[in-house]
């Protein structure tokens, strides 16, 4: 014979926990809707998260001035450089994304090379406006323009000073690529190479594309001419610029002797003499 009593027993115990877990879980999610609605409130409609003025951190020495960097904040945000900050006080830290800001801004000017955006005491927002250095310059009938060392052309510029660029492109714009891309990274390896880590100051560079491989003429400061096509792999060229560089110049010839060097050839270093 079963324990009915023992059953009806469990079965109470059972529906009264179950009333229990129940009305725990109901106050969780109370709790939780109540706080997530106050922290809502908090970052949304308080000023406590909104960022209540923007400064200009101090001059780089190759930031804009601070009239210039005004100017490009006032036209980010579309408001008077007086009322900046009641316009930016609308809105609050999350609403705000860094890299969108910061590509927008470089959209708008393409002369910028890097924002540094810090928050400073919580809602206050630092910015420092770096521009670009010339790399090269490059002409096109009467305009020049620079062209940064990413070879983005990024501003027009009557100043011809630096390292000229002639290349076969027959148009040149405002925030593009001067020439194509991987060509640029090839010919910007090898000048840094003979700028940076040999020391040699380079003149001009001419580009010509007619064969199959890029034929890049290198015009160092001194009048001699480096030869080079981008058949090559990097690492073989520099060894090769660096041997006649440093060993056969300085032992076998001078540069008072010699026109131009030729490394288009494999394995092989050719030198025309005056």
């Amino acid at each position: 014979m079963h324990n009915t009593k023992y059953i009806n027993k469990k079965g109470k115990f059972s529906k009264r926990s179950f009333k229990r877990k129940r009305n725990r879980l109901i106050k969780i999610s109370v709790f939780t809707l109540f706080f997530s609605t106050f922290f809502y409130f908090i970052l949304f409609f308080t000023p406590l998260f909104k960022i209540n003025r923007v400064q200009l951190s101090p001059p780089e020495t190759h930031s804009f001035s601070p009239e210039v960097s005004k100017k490009i904040l006032k036209k980010f945000f579309n408001s008077p450089i007086q009322n900046l900050n009641k316009h930016i006080s609308k809105k609050t830290l999350l609403l705000y994304n860094k890299k969108r800001t910061q590509k927008k801004l470089k959209e708008l000017y393409p002369e910028i090379d890097r924002i540094k955006i810090d928050w400073k005491f919580f809602n206050v927002w630092e910015i420092s406006i770096l521009k670009k250095k010339q790399f090269l310059y490059t002409c096109l009938e009467e305009e020049c323009f620079s062209v940064d060392k990413n070879g983005i052309v990024y501003k027009k510029n009557n100043i011809t000073k630096g390292i000229f660029l002639n290349h076969p492109q027959k148009s040149t714009e405002i925030n593009t690529y001067v020439i194509d891309r991987k060509d640029f990274v090839y010919t910007s390896k090898i000048l840094n190479y003979i700028i940076n880590d040999l020391g040699i100051d380079v003149s001009s560079v001419s580009l010509s594309n007619e064969e199959k491989y890029l034929d890049i003429e290198i015009k160092l400061i001194n009048g001699v001419f480096f030869y080079i096509n981008n058949s090559k792999d990097i690492y073989p060229l520099t060894r090769a610029i660096y041997i006649a560089v440093n060993e056969i110049i300085t032992k076998e010839t001078e540069w008072v002797d010699i026109t131009s060097i030729d490394f288009r050839f494999k394995d092989k270093i050719f030198f025309k003499e005056k």
